[in-house]
């Protein structure tokens, strides 16, 4: 543990936009277009999302130094952005340490480091980009090249601005919507299911939204693998449905070919189903349960729980339970979790986040390890 807080103590930890926070739900917003620009959620904060970072997310003060008029914006308002542009960003950096009977381990790295920019080009159409830099996997000693363009395409507006049923139509590549957008993209539901950074898709993503349901309907063309790709073709079906003003359920279907490491093709599927909902005053809880099918034809379950508790605006406690196997009908290998932590969110642009849990993969061995890792 005396190396984990000294590793703490070493991150460079800078300012980035907020990433997906389903437990804002529990103030009432239960779709993502409420605070993001991209109109079928994601994307990179409204001006409205922004004033929510400062009004309900972050700290109110330190010290009794209270945020400032305009820290919301873009590099705290020192530029002054035209109406027709956006620009944001994400630098996520993340501590990671592992202690088992038989060895330690440690990495430290650079999870994102990117530049979002959006252009509204008439009132019914944007486009996006961003540029970012790409962190080695842990078995190279360099990246073939640092820098790609992980999201860029065109948003559509297909209805009128006023009708309260929006049909929306997004091109390029992005990260589809499924399941929970969950922030920490190292949980099983994202890490296993191939929903992380660098592992976007090339497709068309059309939805129709309003403010009780949305109807998503992906179709994958192409997978991202960092500055690679991957063959698929497929698509993803979510539908959710807002329960009263604090709560949501997501319903998610999703079918691909894709190709295996051996250069053949394999048919995918996993069926979805996940909630977010507020559990008293000042606590909420979001579960996810998966059930996918790979290669092998055997249906798997992937199930993921978070309960927060905000203790004082600006600063939460958590708790994390974890559970994969993509065979259910043996009960090894497996992987499961049970973690605590806590996140901080002491000014609008930051974000800090650590986490220890118990964690084990029969795969390797049946013992749990202790496991840390810090993100700012």
């Amino acid at each position: 543990m005396k190396r984990f807080f000294f590793a703490v103590v070493l991150i460079v930890l800078r300012p980035h936009s907020a990433a997906a926070y389903p437990q804002m739900v529990a103030h009432g917003y239960t779709h993502c277009t409420s605070c993001h620009s991209n109109l079928s959620g994601g994307g990179l904060l409204t001006d409205y999302g922004r004033s929510l970072s400062i009004e309900n997310l972050s700290q109110q003060s330190i010290g009794g130094h209270k945020s400032l008029e305009g820290d919301e914006k873009f590099l705290w308002g020192a530029i002054a952005l035209p109406d027709w542009l956006r620009l944001g960003g994400n630098i996520r950096t993340m501590q990671f340490l592992s202690e088992s009977k038989s060895f330690s381990r440690g990495r430290f790295m650079i999870m994102q480091a990117e530049l979002d920019a959006e252009f509204t080009l008439v009132a019914w159409a944007k486009s996006f980009i961003s540029i970012g830099r790409i962190e080695p996997r842990v078995n190279e000693p360099e990246a073939i090249d640092f820098i790609s363009s992980p999201r860029h395409g065109f948003d559509f507006l297909l209805t009128s601005i006023d009708d309260p049923n929006r049909l929306t139509l997004r091109l390029g590549r992005f990260l589809p919507v499924f399941g929970v957008a969950f922030a920490e993209h190292t949980l099983a539901s994202r890490r296993l299911l191939d929903f992380g950074p660098g592992q976007e898709r090339y497709g068309a993503e059309l939805g129709l939204i309003n403010d009780n349901y949305s109807i998503i309907a992906t179709m994958i063309t192409l997978q991202a693998q960092g500055n690679q790709n991957r063959k698929e073709h497929g698509g993803i079906l979510q539908v959710s449905r807002a329960i009263g003003e604090n709560a949501k359920i997501n319903l998610s279907y999703y079918e691909s070919v894709r190709e295996a490491s051996a250069g053949s093709d394999y048919r995918r599927r996993v069926i979805s189903a996940s909630a977010i909902t507020e559990l008293g005053k000042n606590w909420y809880g979001i579960i996810e349960f998966d059930r996918p099918q790979d290669a092998n034809s055997k249906w798997g379950l992937i199930e993921v729980t978070k309960i927060g508790h905000q203790i004082a605006q600006g600063l939460h406690v958590i708790g994390i339970q974890e559970y994969a196997n993509t065979d259910m009908e043996q009960t090894n290998p497996r992987f499961e979790s049970y973690g605590i932590g806590a996140e901080w969110y002491p000014r609008t642009h930051w974000d800090f986040l650590g986490i220890f849990r118990r964690e084990r993969n029969t795969a390797i061995r049946d013992d749990f390890d202790n496991v840390a890792w810090f993100i700012g």
